[in-house]
């Protein structure tokens, strides 16, 4: 009677549960409550003997047989959670646990299942909403940042999408452009920005935008009445474009060319004049046989007027070159002629009866600036002759080198210390314990110009054995190629 009433108790207190209640016995269920059944979606008949981890998801079977195992030995007293499938095919999350009992004459596990898969939803939901607002929190920290660094910068910035509308502009664009930022953003470029219609900024943004390349370049914009200096590059959505007022900067180039062509004219007028009497007093001594110290001082001026010329080229090359106004005129040139034709005009100057020229015939032409590159020759040998024993020989030779030609300056002199061959050159700087005339722009120049060939310069010397001056030339291409 006793028994009766338990069990009648037992299947009254299962059939009531709002939690899923099972018995499994050597993996098989054994035994299934109403609830159960109901979240699963099988009938009783279709659980009872099947394997207790068929339901649970494959992913999943590891974890759930860890966590029983450890709850069943008393490891574990928290609840665990998987993801099962039900005869629907759904996927449900479920919080479980198990407790060890005896069933039927044997060891079993009880175990209360709970569906908690709204639960799960909306832990994810919420952490979904949580990670889209962190995420919009980060963006927005990462455009304040940008945007903080953009208003710092001295240069004007503007963003543009691929319609050319205006997307970011700085304040310092709005006082360079003479508008607010805020009311520039979302409108056309090209309607906002008088004069812009036509400009060499549309057009060559535009073109940035098309060939999806970036461009640098300056021009004057005549409604603002200043020069503009314009770095446009592409972007995901179209363009981001640096620009800054150089007006103050093109004026005062302006203002050092008119005044380096002043220098030159007014300096070089005179010192034609002179060398020209000069020269003149040297053929009346030749005709007269005249050879006393009169004939030696025709000539020491002559040599000084010659190399004041130099001087001022020098200068006058040097200040282009800062100031990004040296243009070469490129052609084919000759490099044995070259040094020829310099050697007899300055003959009976600064000893260039000293000088052995070895520069094949068959020698390809270069591509240069014959001018420039008389300059850098002149340069190097003036300073072999100048710091060589007044006996000894000064060589120039050439060679082909793959698709370059090596001319080298080699001569017989002091030679320079290893310390000082990083310097001799840079502007001004004389290799210790010499001494002589000149602007200390010699070899500065003789590198200046080398590199605007797209060369480059180099020297080899030690002290008492001579030095080996060497620079490189690209060699001028056939015109069929």
């Amino acid at each position: 009677m006793f028994e009766k009433q338990a069990q009648e108790l037992a299947d009254a207190l299962l059939g009531d549960a709002t939690v899923g209640i099972y018995v499994v016995q050597d993996g098989k269920f054994r035994l299934v409550n109403p609830k159960f059944r109901e979240q699963t979606g099988y009938g009783e008949g279709e659980l009872l003997g099947i394997d207790s981890l068929s339901l649970v998801l494959p992913e999943d079977r590891d974890l759930v047989r860890e966590c029983a195992v450890k709850m069943l030995r008393g490891e574990r007293s928290s609840p665990y959670e998987f993801r099962f499938v039900n005869k629907a095919g759904e996927i449900r999350w479920i919080m479980e646990t198990v407790a060890p009992i005896h069933y039927g004459g044997g060891r079993a596990a009880l175990g209360h299942f709970m569906d908690v898969t709204e639960r799960k939803r909306a832990e994810e939901e919420r952490a979904h909403l949580l990670r889209e607002q962190a995420a919009r929190a980060e963006a927005e920290a990462a455009r304040r940042q940008v945007a903080d660094i953009l208003e710092s910068i001295t240069d004007a910035f503007v963003a543009v999408d691929r319609e050319g509308r205006f997307t970011y502009v700085n304040e310092e664009a709005g006082r360079l452009l003479h508008r607010n930022p805020v009311d520039l953003v979302g409108k056309h470029g090209a309607e906002e920005l008088p004069g812009a219609l036509g400009s060499q900024l549309l057009e060559q943004c535009r073109a940035a935008i098309s060939e999806q390349a970036s461009v640098e370049f300056q021009f004057f914009h005549s409604p603002f009445n200043a020069w503009l200096e314009v770095r446009a590059y592409r972007s995901k959505d179209g363009l981001s474009v640096y620009f800054r007022d150089i007006t103050d900067r093109k004026r005062a180039e302006q203002i050092q060319e008119q005044y380096l062509g002043l220098i030159s004219h007014d300096l070089r007028n005179p010192l034609t004049t002179i060398q020209g009497h000069a020269q003149m007093l040297l053929r009346a001594f030749d005709r007269t046989g005249l050879a006393g110290s009169e004939r030696r001082s025709a000539e020491v001026i002559l040599a000084t007027t010659r190399r004041m010329h130099a001087m001022i080229r020098d200068m006058v090359d040097s200040a282009r070159q800062d100031a990004g106004q040296l243009q070469l005129d490129k052609q084919p040139v000759e490099l044995g002629p070259l040094v020829c034709s310099w050697l007899e005009h300055a003959e009976g100057t600064i000893g260039v009866e000293r000088v052995a020229v070895d520069i094949p015939a068959e020698l390809p032409p270069v591509l240069g600036d014959p001018n420039r590159l008389e300059r850098v020759l002149a340069n190097l040998l003036v300073n072999a002759l100048k710091y060589s024993p007044e006996t000894a020989k000064v060589s120039v030779k050439a060679e082909r080198i793959g698709s370059e030609i090596i001319v080298s300056v080699i001569d017989e002199g002091i030679g320079i210390a290893p310390e000082d061959h990083p310097r001799v050159f840079e502007r001004l700087y004389r290799v210790r314990g010499t001494t002589g005339e000149g602007t200390g722009l010699g070899l500065y120049i003789a590198k200046l110009l080398t590199e605007a060939h797209g060369g480059r310069i180099w020297v080899e010397s030690a002290l008492g054995r001579g030095s080996t001056f060497s620079f490189s030339l690209p060699i001028a291409k056939a015109p069929h190629q």
